[in-house]
């Protein structure tokens, strides 16, 4: 069972609203009130597919206005997993005339969700969830696949844990969009926070290899992303997209486009009209730098001692074959030396390094993949890119 269709499973279960609040307190006496809500909720819950549902206990704290299901358990038997929570805390739940139900916030601590006939396990110590919707199963609009954003607000889940043929725990992910503009959020965040592999476990014996030798004895990665767009001016800016690897560096993405049309983002599933719409989007920047964070020095100081060559002197021979690539590509001379002198420094003085496109009006994609075919040399004047490092 690969993480990624484990993470997928994971993230299929919060769509339908398999999402909870979990409290440490120890189970109470039903009451009617609580009764009711749960009920409500595992209708719904049976309505979206799911099977098995029940719970122990169930009350409502008209003080706090918090609904508290306490041993929550439920089947999926579509992704073929099987949950429970230790106890499930809805807060300022309302039920609706229609029977839909909503709340304030959800929070869910010590969940445990388990691939059916697998040996799979993902527990999760806190998940929360913010402005959470159960519409009834008639209301969810199937032909639109913006209305999962309605959904939720925010998803917060800390401290997870996947345990499969190796445990990779996770300190926190965090899933959140903005205001809505019909049913396209003005803005999606998401972020990925120290998702820990030990090296020993890497199954590829080449990468296994090449971290033992640097030193690594565990690989932390960390991912973040923002996406915006702004419907008046019909433009969207992917990023900034970070990859961190602790000890190792990041590397960062950024891009903005023109022409991203709501009709463009809402034929995402529909690929002949995506296409179509998608010749007329158009560059407007793009910036990639990565910072150093130990990872270059390390491979200098192991390639020099394998090479029997000093530390300037490979610098040395990396620079003029890097020189010479160009050279070859049939770039231009000024772009060459700006090169250069940008990765001989990077090389010296490890910190970053930046590469930047900003042409002087927006570029046509068709205009651009017309470029790409003549080579990287017709790229370098169209984008008006810069290399620098710092």
């Amino acid at each position: 069972m690969h993480t990624t269709r484990i993470l997928r499973n994971a993230f299929s279960a919060l769509a339908i609203a398999f999402l909870a609040i979990v409290t440490m307190q120890a189970p109470a006496i039903a009451n009617s009130e609580g009764e009711a809500i749960a009920d409500q909720f595992i209708r719904l819950l049976t309505e979206y597919g799911a099977s098995d549902v029940g719970y122990d206990d169930a009350e409502r704290d008209s003080g706090t206005d918090v609904t508290t299901i306490y041993n929550f358990r439920l089947v999926n038997p579509k992704e073929e997993t099987e949950m429970t929570i230790k106890a499930l805390e809805l807060r300022s739940v309302n039920l609706h005339d229609d029977g839909s139900l909503s709340a304030e916030s959800m929070v869910a601590n010590i969940l445990h969700l388990v691939e059916i006939d697998d040996d799979t396990l993902i527990s999760i110590t806190r998940m929360t969830i913010q402005d959470p919707l159960f519409p009834l199963e008639e209301e969810i609009d199937k032909d639109n696949n913006n209305f999962i954003y309605r959904l939720a607000s925010e998803v917060l889940i800390e401290d997870m844990v996947v345990e499969a043929e190796i445990t990779v725990p996770v300190a926190r992910i965090l899933i959140s969009r903005g205001q809505l503009d019909g049913d396209i959020p003005n803005n999606i965040s998401f972020v990925l926070d120290n998702l820990v592999v030990q090296t020993k476990d890497i199954e590829d014996p080449d990468s296994r290899e090449q971290l033992d030798k640097f030193g690594y004895e565990e690989v932390d990665f960390s991912f973040s992303t923002d996406w915006t767009w702004d419907s008046n001016n019909e433009i969207a800016t992917a990023g900034p997209v970070r990859f961190t690897v602790a000890d190792m560096g990041t590397a960062t993405f950024e891009m903005t486009a023109g022409n991203v049309t709501r009709e463009l983002l809402t034929s995402l599933e529909d690929e002949d009209k995506l296409m179509e719409l998608a010749q007329l989007l158009t560059l407007v920047s793009a910036h990639y730098w990565v910072e150093d964070d130990t990872i270059t020095d390390r491979i200098i100081s192991i390639m020099s001692d394998e090479s029997d060559l000093s530390p300037s002197t490979l610098i040395g021979i990396w620079v003029d074959l890097s020189r010479r690539q160009l050279m070859d590509q049939g770039m231009p001379e000024d772009f060459i030396k700006m090169v250069v002198k940008a990765t001989e420094y990077f090389l010296n003085n490890p910190g970053r390094i930046d590469f930047s496109a900003n042409p002087e009006t927006p570029i046509p994609a068709t205009q651009l993949m017309g470029s790409i075919m003549f080579g990287p040399a017709a790229l370098v004047p169209l984008l008006n890119i810069s290399v620098t490092a710092e």
